[in-house]
């Protein structure tokens, strides 16, 4: 009884093994129809796509406000803000110190986490632009120029705190050869915000509040080429000033309705999207973009 039982399941084990062979050539097509992949060709059809992927070039100016970055540097560096060492707290092996008494070292913390953050702005800025210059699109113009008021923007900032730095453009695997590549010279560097805002600011959006509302638009860049202006002496190397430039872009700021707000303290309040002096706001909350 015990070998009729064997014999039997050995067939059975054949007879399975007979319809794999003849059955598995079906199976060798796995090519599936995936849903979930966002491509250049099947995403950017749309106004809300393209600000939907406008939102990372807005989100790197979250750590704008991050103590041991760029605000902390220039606020102690100025003596706008002072950190006093209170026995053992705020020492910090003397790092506030050093920018306090404009005797920094090399490796400064600040200096380094100042510089990530600038050039990660600009990173989002390139890799953006590079992307929707790869999109047949009639609304990929006006995002672009968008994208180069901001890079424009993280520029300055940089061009401001460092003086020489490297003025990359693209995106791709090309890195510069020579150690004179890393540093482009800050009147260049000047020059290249100012041409790169005055290129732009027509095609940006000339409304406040609503849509515009954190976003670049034509008021932000005549604000960025009025701050541009002001320095122009130092940023051209004692090579010209530009008072009259400057007092332009304060005049075509003032023609989209901003003026100063009656109470200093009313631009800092937890609802303050209806200031009259904000032109160009990070929108922090505390659940999608907690900033500090």
């Amino acid at each position: 009884m015990k070998r009729n039982m064997k014999n039997i399941l050995d067939k059975k084990f054949y007879v399975m093994l007979l319809g794999l062979l003849f059955f598995a050539p079906a199976c060798t097509d796995l090519d599936e129809e995936l849903f979930s992949d966002v491509t250049d060709e099947n995403f950017f059809q749309s106004d809300d796509e393209f600000i939907s992927a406008l939102g990372g070039a807005y989100s790197s100016f979250y750590g704008i406000g991050n103590h041991s970055n760029l605000w902390s540097s220039n606020e102690i560096a100025s003596d706008e803000m002072v950190i006093a060492t209170k026995g053992g707290d705020w020492y910090d092996g003397g790092i506030l110190l050093q920018l306090h008494q404009h005797n920094w070292t090399p490796d400064n913390g600040f200096f380094n986490n100042t510089w990530g953050f600038l050039y990660s702005g600009i990173n989002t800025a390139n890799r953006l632009i590079a992307q929707f210059e790869n999109i047949e699109s009639d609304n990929s113009t006006a995002y672009i120029n968008e994208l180069r008021a901001v890079r424009a923007i993280w520029y300055m900032w940089a061009m401001d705190a460092f003086g020489n730095v490297p003025l990359v453009t693209g995106f791709s695997d090309d890195v510069p050869k020579n150690d004179s590549d890393f540093q482009t010279g800050r009147t260049a560097v000047y020059t290249f915000v100012e041409t790169e805002l005055v290129a732009v600011i027509a095609d940006l959006d000339a409304s406040v509040g609503g849509n515009a509302y954190a976003r670049v638009n034509q008021a932000t860049a005549w604000a960025a080429l009025a701050k541009l202006y002001i320095n122009a002496e130092v940023y051209s190397g004692g090579a010209t000033t530009e008072w009259a430039k400057a007092i332009n872009a304060v005049d075509q700021v003032e023609t989209f309705g901003y003026s100063l707000e009656g109470l200093y303290s009313s631009n800092f309040k937890q609802e303050n999207s209806g200031s009259t002096e904000n032109i160009f706001v990070v929108p922090y909350d505390k659940v999608f973009a907690q900033g500090i």
